[in-house]
């Protein structure tokens, strides 16, 4: 069952670049020009395992201005008839202004749940002027910079507590017609892998201690959310060889690795006061040479001091940097024990499945070979490299192999082959899947 979520407010606020933001790509036109979107702008996407109608709208502005503004403003209203919650967008920077007053005035009298976002809120910039925000008397508002990515999190978070309960009819019925999605919760010991799952079924099903190697074999448990079925696979808390000193655990973290070969989503889980550990960084290798689609979820962020949109994107950069090739996977915060940022796990499950499962098309592949190529001549101390074609070998539970025929493969070196994974990353939007790149000459 599909929601509607509305976006709108006067011109020049960030609406767009907020569409853009939320739906993953660039559809709807970004433009200081004030009135370029007129019409109103539907995409679907996903969103903590709900599937919403997301609506762009054009600037509101004073009726009987001019006849296109009418229309705008007709087709605004036509869009909050529909939704089932709106975003009303302010500048953050700029100050209330008469626009903003109509806008506000127009939202309110819709009698629909009203996120109030405050945009622009661009790190580096003057004080926002707040105050002026928060005398419209709405209840729930966040902050974000959607040209920057900043604040999104929380967005998402309050947008999904906004939206309406409606019964789930026939549940089982429709979530019979698509098989069950395998997800292992792979981690370090004591990162709240069990308590996780726990929390997602409503009861406490799975131990959950403070001593190390509390799970011990890998336990399923099934879930459903949203018309899909899950199978979450709580696994045991895997530690250096080094400090395995007994055969049951030895036995666990080898369960362990055998879930994560037959699942088809992992979540790493960590520990934001340890950050990422070498021991994280190796399961995720690991995850990563065994081709599984893949994100990281730092649980216990509830307990993190000064939790803010800042405190995260640092975070989130620091991983980063510390291990580029984990640059492929999204970080999520949350907190097993609040519940708060557990629904994206559902939500990023269902999406890495889908890109696993994805069909690429001749022309895509022709347009993305074309595109890739003549930024690269391919020439290595005089050898040149001559690619020919590029097709894609599909694998169950794993990520794609991306083939390049060219006539030289013996002479493509690492920083060749690494261009090409990091273009088709980008172009195909692959966030999450650890893609094969080879090249063959036959």
């Amino acid at each position: 069952m599909s929601y509607t979520v509305a976006i709108v407010g006067k011109p020049n606020v960030g609406k767009s670049t907020l569409f853009n933001r939320l739906i993953g790509k660039r559809k709807a036109i970004v433009h200081d020009q004030p009135g370029v979107t007129r019409d109103r702008n539907v995409y679907p996407i996903e969103m903590g395992g709900k599937s919403i109608a997301l609506v762009d709208t054009g600037g509101l502005g004073s009726s009987g201005f001019s006849q296109v503004q009418d229309q705008i403003n007709e087709q605004v209203k036509k869009a909050i008839d529909d939704c089932d919650v709106l975003l009303l967008v302010f500048d953050s920077l700029s100050g209330i202004d008469a626009l903003d007053e109509e806008a506000a005035e127009f939202a309110r009298k819709q009698n629909k749940p009203i996120l109030l976002v405050a945009n622009k809120m661009d790190p580096g910039s003057k004080r926002p002027r707040l105050n002026e925000l928060y005398r419209f008397g709405f209840h729930h508002m966040v902050m974000i910079s959607a040209e920057h990515n900043a604040g999104m999190f929380d967005l998402e978070e309050k947008l999904l507590e906004l939206l309406p309960q409606r019964p789930e009819e026939n549940k089982m019925e429709t979530s019979m017609d698509r098989p069950a999605i395998r997800v292992a919760l792979v981690g370090r010991p004591n990162v709240g892998k069990s308590s996780i799952i726990n929390h997602l079924i409503h009861e406490e099903r799975l131990a959950v201690s403070d001593v190390a190697g509390t799970t011990r074999d890998a336990v399923d448990v099934q879930v459903c959310f949203q018309d899909q079925e899950y199978v979450f696979v709580d696994t045991a808390g895997m530690r250096t060889k080094r400090k395995v000193q007994e055969d049951i655990e030895y036995y666990s973290v080898k369960r362990s690795i055998e879930s994560i070969e037959k699942t088809d989503v992992v979540i790493l889980v960590i520990d934001p006061h340890e950050r990422l550990t070498t021991q994280d960084a190796k399961i995720a290798k690991l995850i990563v040479d065994r081709g599984k689609g893949f994100s990281i979820f730092v649980n216990k962020w509830d307990l993190v001091s000064g939790d803010g949109t800042k405190v995260r994107e640092n975070f989130r950069k620091d991983v980063h940097a510390e291990f580029p090739f984990l640059q492929i996977a999204d970080l999520y915060f949350g907190s097993a024990k609040t519940g708060k940022g557990l629904k994206h796990l559902f939500a990023q499950a269902r999406l890495i499945v889908a890109l696993m499962n994805k069909e690429y098309s001749e022309d895509e592949l022709k347009d993305a070979y074309q595109m890739i190529s003549k930024h690269h001549d391919g020439g290595f101390a005089g050898n040149k490299i001559e690619i020919k074609r590029l097709s894609v070998i599909r694998r169950d539970q794993q990520a794609p192999i991306f083939k390049i025929k060219c006539n030289k493969p013996q002479h493509v070196n690492s920083s060749f082959r690494k261009y090409w994974k990091n273009a088709l990353h980008e172009i195909f939007s692959l966030r999450g899947l650890p893609i094969s790149v080879v090249f063959r000459q036959k």
